[in-house]
């Protein structure tokens, strides 16, 4: 053991102020090793006045020695306090430095009492220890995505507030500008002297204050902006601050305080701004916020002085924000906004990935009655939320029907279909609104009916009700039912088709013909040959296309003669088979007629059929699209219409 080590442990089992100042004496003649040991046990040993000449030597002792003092701070408050009562300058400096370096929030009042009485130096290193503090303080301590907590409890953050506002009130005699950063760096801490201080329009701390909220140079006094500038002696200042930093980009500092803006006082005051759209951050600028930062932009929005529909237009570009909590912000500001507009804005959320935002815009909708819920909810069907898409169904179908009913002639194809199908997959009562209105007195809500059965391709559900409706006294909707049968591929559909073929109306005949023509039936050939010869010019057209497309041998003789039939009703819907069919074999005939015929229509339904078949034998793969019959009800088939002309060409 050296001798060195030997003396140390001799004079630690000896307690006495002799020993302790001896050793206090020697520390500025000891070397490395003999100032660490001297330095333990002056820390080990309870005398304050030789500890606090350990601490006036702070500043100049090794690192490692310096960070033993910081972690027995809290044991050395009194040696502190007689190290900042020192009339020299070393003693205050090396105290306000272990106060903030062992953060000592409960001996803050030391480094304030520097402010009071001493040289400049001392004053700065003071005010920069009273800002570090507060900085402390008000930093929360956490990893993302943890809730925050504070570095200190209430009690510590009392001590430093207490000090900060002490030096705000005597910042007269001092002068320094971090005391007054300190203070805005507690904000929105509740400080009603330091409030008070800085409302006396003509207190030094408030006329300093303004200079700094105006430039804006510091984090401390942006973040405090929204705090001061509900006291009326700083609206102008912090106005000014928030214009400059906008200009800077760097608003986004502010976003994590805009729930000061609660205070009506704070949104009164922000309505004085001149240039308020000049403070929204640019797409950029949103773009590189924390999620912190943009949680704030919504309740921004609400408070800046702007167009209401700017500021919809505003809340609903957050609908892309990432952060879920922002958009949910953005949400329930649209939600409190009563315009139609800002309904509009809330579709957007309707769509968004998280599953509870999208559910809480649509409720929003349906307890609004918007007017656009409807097309949306078909949209919400195939939604990616199983609530969402839930919830659009049920509130969807009581309302899809009529909604259907009412708008199925305004509607294009393919709303038509998407329509029906989402009405199909989320109403179970879908067939029987259909049925009864099969039923309906009105000869338009049968007529729409079978229409909507038709397009929906639901026929094969109602073809019983439909065939009944071949009996109906009113001959057109009996003509319709045949049309609508005809997309039944079923014998039962075969059946009946085929005995509407002896029905008394022209119209039904002719329907049921081409009905039955569709679906390539052949059990009634003999009752087709005996239309094509001496029936009605529809019905009879219709059954010589029947007869081409199965390719009897009789099919271009019942041509022949409808087109030397005397009538011309008759020749008239000859020439139309002509043309709807594509019958090159013919070109020469129609040609004749449109000059030598002696009716006016016929001749003007012949130039048509030629112009019409001039077309196809200029293209060599003729795609002819599908003519309307201006003779009958039916618009013929393309495919049957292209195998009857192969048929012809082989004949």
């Amino acid at each position: 053991m050296s001798r060195l080590r030997q003396i140390y442990n001799r004079i630690q089992a000896i307690n006495h102020r002799v020993i302790d100042r001896s050793l206090a004496a020697a520390l500025p003649t000891a070397d490395p090793l003999s100032l660490k040991l001297i330095a333990l046990s002056l820390l080990q040993r309870d005398d304050p006045d030789a500890q606090a000449q350990l601490l006036r030597r702070y500043d100049q002792l090794p690192r490692d020695i310096r960070a033993t003092i910081i972690r027995h701070a809290k044991d050395l408050y009194e040696p502190l306090r007689r190290l900042a009562r020192l009339p020299a300058d070393e003693g205050p400096l090396n105290a306000i430095a272990i106060v903030n370096a062992a953060k000592l929030t409960d001996a803050t009042y030391l480094a304030a009492e520097q402010l009071f009485h001493r040289p400049t130096p001392v004053r700065e290193q003071a005010a920069a220890c009273l800002l570090d503090l507060a900085n402390w303080v008000a930093t929360p301590l956490g990893n993302p995505g943890e809730p925050a907590q504070p570095h200190a409890d209430a009690a510590c953050a009392h001590h430093v507030q207490t000090a900060v506002e002490e030096a705000v009130n005597h910042f007269r005699g001092h002068k320094q500008p971090d005391t007054l950063l300190a203070l805005a760096a507690l904000t929105p801490r509740s400080m009603p002297m330091g409030a008070l201080y800085l409302g006396e329009r003509h207190h030094a701390a408030s006329e300093a204050m303004r200079t700094l909220l105006a430039d804006a140079a510091d984090p401390e006094t942006r973040r405090a902006l929204l705090a001061f500038i509900r006291i009326p002696a700083l609206t102008d200042a912090a106005l000014l601050g928030l214009t400059t930093t906008a200009a800077s980009a760097r608003i986004a500092e502010i976003m994590p305080t805009t729930h000061l803006l609660l205070n009506p006082r704070a949104v009164k005051a922000l309505a004085k701004a001149s240039r308020p759209t000049h403070l929204w951050p640019t797409p950029e600028q949103h773009a590189a916020m924390t999620p912190a930062q943009s949680r704030g932009l919504a309740r921004w929005a609400v408070a800046l002085p702007i167009e209401p529909a700017q500021r919809i237009k505003r809340l609903a570009k957050l609908s892309t924000t990432p952060d879920s909590a922002a958009r949910l912000s953005a949400l329930r500001a649209l939600m409190a906004i009563p315009l139609p507009t800002a309904d509009h804005a809330v579709t957007r959320f309707c769509h968004d990935h998280d599953e509870r935002i999208a559910r809480i815009a649509l409720r929003h909708l349906i307890r609004r009655q918007w007017d656009g819920l409807s097309p949306l909810m078909l949209d919400l069907l195939g939604s990616d939320h199983p609530s969402v898409r839930q919830l659009a169904s049920r509130k969807l179908a009581p309302a899809g029907f009529k909604r259907l009913w009412t708008g199925w002639s305004h509607m294009s194809e393919p709303q038509r279909i998407a329509t029906g199908r989402a009405l199909i997959k989320i109403d179970p009562l879908l067939h029987e609104h259909l049925a009864a209105k099969l039923n309906a007195p009105l000869r338009d809500d049968r007529i729409r009916a079978l229409e909507i059965i038709q397009g929906l391709n639901q026929a094969a559900f109602f073809q019983g009700s439909v065939a009944a409706l071949f009996d109906e006294p009113d001959q057109v909707v009996a003509a319709t039912a045949a049309r609508v049968l005809g997309t039944v591929h079923s014998d039962f559909a075969v059946q009946a088709l085929e005995t509407a073929l002896d029905h008394p109306d022209t119209r039904v005949r002719a329907n049921a013909v081409e009905a039955l023509r569709q679906l390539q039936a052949t059990g009634h050939l003999q009752r087709l040959a005996e239309i094509a010869q001496n029936d009605e010019n529809r019905p009879r057209a219709n059954a010589i296309a029947a007869l081409m497309q199965m390719q009897t041998a009789d099919a271009m003789k019942s041509l022949a003669d409808m087109l030397h039939d005397p009538r011309p009703k008759q020749r008239a819907s000859a020439l139309w088979l002509i043309e709807s069919m594509g019958l090159i074999e013919v070109a020469r005939h129609a040609a004749e007629m449109s000059v030598s015929d002696p009716d006016q229509k016929v001749q003007s339904r012949a130039r048509s059929a030629v112009q019409h078949l001039i077309k196809l034998m200029a293209d060599p793969n003729p795609n002819p699209e599908s003519q309307t019959n201006t003779q009958t009800d039916t618009q013929p088939d393309t495919q049957s219409d292209t195998q009857s002309q192969q048929t012809l060409a082989s004949a």
